[in-house]
């Protein structure tokens, strides 16, 4: 297996709302439209902002890229208290299981999720910063 999460219906679907926000439903990167799932923490991105939440969960190992809005409405339709368990597999199918239903998933490797850095941030910050400054000096130039 190369993701495992056990935990609550009502805790799984916390964390998706915390989430939703940042992930679009139409999108033209595949990629974006899922979640990354680390252990308890589920991230979502839409390449300027990264968002995180932590699942409370019962136990949790690996990690995983699985469709956000596929998960959440099946997520939607669990009874709160129900446990349910999240799993890939090593062909990167990803299952929902609860007390009465298995479901499977659309997924993509971990690997694929584009994880934003605060390194990367700053540096995207600084180009910014650069090209404005150059663009201000040759307007500025021009002047004279």
């Amino acid at each position: 297996m190369k993701y495992s999460l056990e935990t609550t219906a009502r805790s799984l679907r916390a964390a998706l709302k915390a989430v939703k926000p940042i992930i679009e439903k139409r999108n033209t990167i595949p990629v974006l439209a899922m979640a990354l799932f680390d252990g308890s923490d589920v991230y979502g991105t839409d390449l300027d902002t990264m968002i995180k939440a932590t699942i409370p969960a019962i136990r949790s190992s690996g990690k995983a890229c699985i469709s956000f809005h596929a998960l959440e409405r099946l997520a939607g339709l669990i009874d709160a208290d129900q446990v349910v368990t999240l799993s890939v597999d090593d062909k990167d199918v990803a299952t929902l299981k609860h007390l009465s239903g298995r479901y499977e998933l659309p997924s993509l490797a971990a690997a694929d999720f584009p994880l934003l850095t605060l390194k990367g941030v700053i540096l995207a910050a600084l180009l910014t910063l650069r090209s404005t400054v150059r663009r201000r000096w040759y307007q500025e130039s021009r002047l004279y």
